[in-house]
């Protein structure tokens, strides 16, 4: 609306002041042109009565003439001496003229007085009223004085006043309504184009772009549409390529984050914000948005370093890898989790000096007591006998421990997804166990309901196997118990000895690669440390988990929990 009364204002304002000035200047110049008329025919009626004669003293016949023009005329006829003493004044009787004021000092008879003839305009206290005063000096020095009421000039006034206040009136609507119609004729179009430019700044995508008769309006309402519609044009085409860099970002495994030169998030994937633990909020400083302190020194350390290759940054126990790149302003850094190599290459690291160690008792008690042989002859039977055993007892314990590991090391590399195949009766497989272990010199005692299991045959004796050979070398006691529990897909498996108990600060361990615990325990019979790893490994297969607990008779009970496949 503001624009529509500005250009009303500018258009309507500057035309009234024009006609009021106008009128004002044709009213001046009317008064003017009257009063002029005026005085000049005053002229004539003085040069008129100039001819009469005029006494230096009061005359009444004189005064009787003069009274009865005045009454004709409306004429004021005054005779002034030299000295300002009125003689006669028409507008008088007799009686009153020799009270009258000296008039030597009215401006109009000063002036005829000095140079001939004066007039001016004042109020009259004599006749209460505006006159227009003219006098002349006659031949005799006397002065005749004419004044006309300025009725004439407010009749003159007014006529024209009736005239023209009606014109003015008529000609201040019809300038209004001309700039009204000016000002919506100029305005109309800008209001358009304005809205339009706001449905634009809004991200409206459908705007109605109308036809301007003005051929100025129309080029520019075209030139907005082409624009418009190029800028729609390229949203659309970085909308679809935001999308597309979106969709390659979310499949990779890298972390992606894009800061500008304010550190504010230009793009980022969800791998960000998953490794990082935050959650950010495009066109916010990075930092701003973090509250881990670990995590603002994680991100302080990239962008205030001057490096652009970070091997290996730890943040909450995970490692990464990072590379940072300048583009233009901008920064781009990619971060990739490498904490399973990291972790890899500990467990590579700690596994081959496990093996190593392991390996070498055995190898170095084959070796010492074969070279003992060879180099000394001398030896006894008896001894060359022992020695013997010792050899065979080391071999078959290398042998144990690499078939061990061979097999730790295939369930390591089987699929997560495991098949039952062909189902396992539990019947069977406790006569097979109780077979097995008829001469190892403890009672095996085992109790479950007669159901058959979903859970591979192979390793459901490998994870039994294991740990009755773990109760059987390391229990003092004479029996050793198995349980089976089976409900709703859940297969529950203790296996429980009479002692001693895994002391409670040891238990966390004892299922990590060549972890015993022999010499508190048996040190006669010390197994390859690996047999417990392989429980834990096959419990893993089955979305399972394994513990040990001190049971009732001061022994340990081991339980393993399985998902059916």
């Amino acid at each position: 609306m503001r624009p529509f009364l500005k250009f009303f204002a500018v258009i309507y304002i500057p035309v009234i002041l024009v006609l009021l000035w106008v009128f004002s200047y044709s009213a001046s110049r009317m008064t003017q042109s009257g009063r002029n008329e005026l005085l000049a025919e005053m002229r004539n009626m003085w040069q008129i009565l100039s001819q009469y004669e005029n006494a230096p003293d009061f005359s009444l016949s004189s005064h009787q003439r003069v009274q009865q023009i005045s009454k004709r005329t409306t004429l004021r006829i005054t005779l002034i001496r030299p000295d300002g003493v009125v003689v006669d004044d028409s507008y008088l009787e007799p009686g009153q003229i020799p009270s009258m004021e000296n008039h030597a000092t009215r401006p109009e008879v000063a002036g005829a007085m000095v140079r001939g003839e004066g007039h001016s305009i004042r109020f009259s206290h004599t006749v209460k009223q505006d006159m227009l005063y003219y006098a002349s000096r006659l031949s005799d020095d006397m002065v005749l004085r004419v004044a006309y009421p300025m009725t004439y000039v407010a009749a003159i006034q007014s006529a024209w006043r009736s005239h023209v206040i009606l014109s003015l009136i008529f000609l201040l609507i019809a300038t209004g309504l001309i700039s009204l119609y000016l000002a919506k004729r100029l305005t109309e179009p800008l209001y358009q184009l304005d809205e339009i430019v706001r449905q634009v700044e809004s991200g409206k995508e459908d705007i109605h772009f109308p036809a301007f008769k003005d051929p100025t309006m129309s080029r520019i309402s075209g030139l907005i549409y082409r624009i418009y519609h190029s800028m729609l044009n390229n949203q659309r085409k970085v909308k679809d390529e935001r999308a597309r860099l979106k969709q390659i970002l979310s499949t990779m495994e890298e972390s992606i984050l894009l800061l500008d030169g304010e550190s504010r998030v230009i793009l980022s994937n969800e791998n960000v914000e998953k490794h990082l633990g935050i959650s950010l909020t495009q066109g916010k400083n990075v930092l701003d948005q973090v509250s881990n302190l670990e995590t603002l020194a994680f991100l302080r350390n990239i962008l205030q370093s001057d490096e652009t290759y970070f091997p290996r940054l730890n943040r909450g126990g995970r490692f990464f890898e990072v590379y940072v790149r300048d583009i233009g302003t901008d920064t781009l850094i990619v971060m990739h989790d490498i904490s399973e190599r990291g972790r890899y290459d500990v467990f590579k690291s700690e596994l081959i000096g496990n093996i190593t160690h392991e390996l070498k008792t055995p190898m170095a008690s084959i070796m010492g007591y074969a070279e003992t042989l060879v180099v000394n002859p001398s030896v006894t039977v008896e001894d060359v006998n022992k020695f013997h055993e010792i050899i065979l007892n080391q071999t078959r314990r290398l042998n144990n421990m690499i078939g061990d590991m061979l097999e730790l090391h295939r369930l390591e590399n089987t699929s997560k997804t495991i098949a039952a195949g062909e189902p396992a009766p539990w019947n069977e497989i406790v006569d097979e166990l109780k077979t097995q272990y008829r001469d190892c010199g403890k009672k095996l005692r085992c109790s479950g309901t007669d159901d058959t299991l979903f859970i591979q045959r192979e390793h459901l004796n490998s994870l039994l196997v294991n740990l009755i050979d773990n109760a059987v070398k390391y229990s003092t006691g004479n029996t050793v118990a198995v349980e089976l529990t089976h409900s709703e897909k859940t297969v529950a498996i203790s296996v429980s000895d009479e002692g001693p108990a895994i002391p409670a600060d040891q238990r966390s361990r004892i299922f990590e690669r060549f972890y015993t615990v022999s010499r508190s325990r048996n040190r006669e019979r010390s197994g390859t440390g690996l047999g417990l790893s392989i429980v834990k490994h096959i419990a893993s297969l089955y979305r399972g988990s394994v513990s040990v607990e001190e049971n009732d008779q001061g022994g340990n009970t081991f339980t393993v929990v399985l998902k059916e496949g």
